[in-house]
């Protein structure tokens, strides 16, 4: 409807201006080189109006420009993407510790190791063993947590014993013990008193030095 009443307004205007310049001539006295200066405005008039609707002496040429504008406006960056490239960065957030899909905790070895949910890690009996034994190994399941099996030694080897040698020189191998006494003799009623020493890879148990002893009657010379 705008658009309509403006053409309309325009139409008028031209006719206006075509009525006012033709009673110019009945009432003004137009020389000539006026009349040849004035007709082709009248012309230039009437042409703008069929081919740009007065858009360029009615405002054509500051809608024009206004359309550059806009194209302009279409090159400059948006505002509001202005604003977002001047904020200031998001601090680094710390990367959460991976959890399982299943939300199952992870489990902690007697070493200190961490293993995840359903993971098995192996361990040992002892950490030494002497030859000819071997490791005994276990594999330890995590479950939620909770760590199945009761060894604690993350690694073992299996070494070759270092034998032990008696307060008497007798050689006393690893594992074996033999009975020493805490003295050579005794008088009954008394009794001897033993001790067995075992040996463990090259050390002796115990303190007792006799390798033997022997109960004497009172007044017994021994000869």
């Amino acid at each position: 409807m705008l658009t309509n009443n403006t053409t309309s307004l325009k139409l008028t205007t031209v006719l206006l201006i075509v009525i006012i310049f033709s009673l110019s001539f009945l009432f003004i006295p137009i020389h000539k080189a006026d009349a040849i200066i004035l007709i082709p405005i009248i012309i230039a008039v009437v042409v703008d109006y069929n081919t740009c609707g007065f858009n360029v002496i009615w405002g054509c040429g500051a809608g024009g420009g206004g359309g550059g504008g806009g194209g302009g406006n279409g090159g400059a960056s948006d505002p509001a993407d202005a604003a977002d490239a001047d904020a200031p960065a998001e601090p680094d957030v710390p990367a959460e510790p991976d959890v399982p899909a299943d939300g199952a905790a992870s489990c902690t070895g007697p070493d200190g190791s961490v293993f995840a949910h359903t993971e098995s890690q192996l361990y040992y009996f002892a950490s030494i063993v002497f030859s000819p034994a071997t490791c005994l190994s276990q594999s330890r399941v995590c479950n939620d947590g909770i760590l199945s099996g009761t060894y604690s030694y993350p690694d073992c080897s299996s070494v070759i014993p270092v034998t032990c040698t008696g307060p008497d020189s007798s050689i006393i191998n690893h594992g074996n013990s033999k009975l020493y006494y805490e003295s050579a003799t005794v008088v009954a009623p008394s009794t001897c008193v033993s001790e067995s020493r075992t040996c463990s890879n090259g050390t002796l148990s115990g303190s007792f030095t006799t390798p033997s002893c022997g109960v004497v009657t009172p007044g017994f010379k021994e000869f």
